[in-house]
């Protein structure tokens, strides 16, 4: 299978799959999050998506099932996103906050740690 890339925004990507068997593929609904979604990140073990909505210093979390949608309140203009599947946590750099949050992926409790200037990226190991 192929793929190709669409980078709206910094850092946001849709990637689409040119595959000719899923040219069939139809958008079945619309999920409404926040303010400026500016990243996306998805845990497949709890079938989970998280947006960080960088506008409204907020992460949608949304339901993979059911697709209902929850605000987490988080520092201030949140930019990228990390999902460790294996804690269930998710980190988000706070670009305006000089922070990270982390959410409790099962309870969606979340935590703010002070970090250096301008976080603009997160990553797990």
């Amino acid at each position: 299978m192929r793929y190709l890339a669409l980078f709206l925004a910094p850092p946001l990507a849709v990637f689409f799959a040119t595959s000719p068997e899923l040219h069939s593929q139809t958008v079945t609904g619309t999920i409404k999050v926040a303010q400026s979604p500016a990243a996306v990140a998805v845990n497949p073990v709890t079938n989970k998506i998280y947006v960080a909505n960088s506008g409204s210093a907020s992460v949608t979390v949304i339901g993979g099932a059911n697709n209902a949608a929850a605000a987490v309140p988080v520092g201030r203009d949140p930019v990228a996103l990390a999902v460790d599947s294996v804690t269930d946590k998710i980190y988000v750099a706070n670009k305006g906050s000089k922070s990270v949050t982390i959410i409790d992926g099962a309870t969606n409790a979340a935590r703010i740690v002070a970090v250096g200037v301008n976080p603009v990226a997160v990553a797990v190991n």
